[in-house]
């Protein structure tokens, strides 16, 4: 039971601004348009709309990663997982050094209660790239649910190295840094 707190936990701080739609940045240029009105869409609320326009992207330009990529992420917040995992995998298999990727499969390794396996895919992210600020703040949340702190406290730190205006990140370092300090004071204490 306490394993589960643990992901449930890890799986709320990952979750944690996961939900945002890529931008389009190379290809077709009218697949590529119909992504960024998606993105509009989505952010407006509008997931039936912003469904429709990346259908249309993906039947211009059959591989618009981006598209697979926000369709994913769109599936994800409707917490249709298996959707959301076949369009994140169609993305990855087009872009495979794609950090972004691995990162919402992460996202969604943990929300299938698969942390071994979100885990390995944070891993990857940062090693496809090292400074992806929202891989590391993941791993960080991990360490934190797994109640290692003092890795959390260091990977807050990297994540304000790459990123010193991550707020979520701030906040956790913040209250870690008095939990770190009391796991020190124990050690040499006693």
């Amino acid at each position: 039971m306490k394993r589960y707190w643990i992901y449930a936990g890890l799986l709320m701080s990952i979750s944690v601004g996961a939900f945002a739609l890529p931008q389009a940045q190379s290809g077709n240029v009218k697949s590529n348009h119909l992504v960024n009105e998606a993105h509009r869409f989505y952010s407006q609320g509008n997931d039936r709309e912003a469904i429709k326009h990346l259908n249309k992207a993906l039947k211009i330009d059959a591989d618009n990663d981006e598209a697979f990529l926000a369709l994913g992420e769109i599936y994800a917040a409707q917490d249709q997982l298996g959707k959301a995992e076949k369009n994140y995998r169609k993305a990855l298999k087009l872009k495979p050094n794609d950090s972004r990727i691995y990162n919402s499969l992460a996202t969604l390794a943990m929300r299938m209660g698969e942390p071994e396996r979100a885990l390995q895919y944070l891993m990857t992210a940062i090693q496809k790239d090292p400074e992806n600020a929202t891989a590391h703040y993941n791993l960080a949340d991990f360490a934190l649910a797994s109640k290692q702190y003092e890795i959390a406290f260091n990977f807050y730190r990297k994540v304000l190295a790459l990123d010193p205006d991550y707020e979520p990140a701030k906040a956790k370092l913040a209250k870690l840094a008095s939990l770190v300090k009391a796991s020190q004071d124990s050690r040499e204490g006693g």
